[in-house]
């Protein structure tokens, strides 16, 4: 997991670290005399990615596969699917613009 800190409603650290550094550094700050210093669970952009992900997935339909590997196989399959279904669409609506 990875966290941030923040002092008086900002966040003070960069980057997300972990939770043995984000308690030190909020440690220094109590000792600086900060009352109002907070340790917030952070997400990583990759579990992000993954949850995003996640969700696409389930917007496709139903997983099918015998493992998690395969239904991520078939899910980038629908997805170029998907995808060329919306560029030829593009292509339509782009043809009637032009013609009109």
């Amino acid at each position: 997991m990875f966290y941030t800190i923040w002092v008086g409603g900002v966040e003070v650290n960069s980057h997300l670290v972990s939770r043995e550094e984000a308690y030190r550094i909020a440690s220094n700050w109590r000792n600086d005399g900060y009352t109002d210093v907070i340790v917030e669970r952070g997400t990583s952009p990759m579990s992000t990615i993954l949850k995003l992900w996640r969700i696409w997935v389930k917007a496709l339909g139903e997983k099918s596969g015998a493992s998690n590997r395969e239904a991520d196989y078939i899910a980038i399959v629908r997805s170029v699917i998907v995808g060329l279904n919306f560029i030829t669409c593009l292509f339509i609506i782009a043809g009637v613009i032009h013609n009109w």
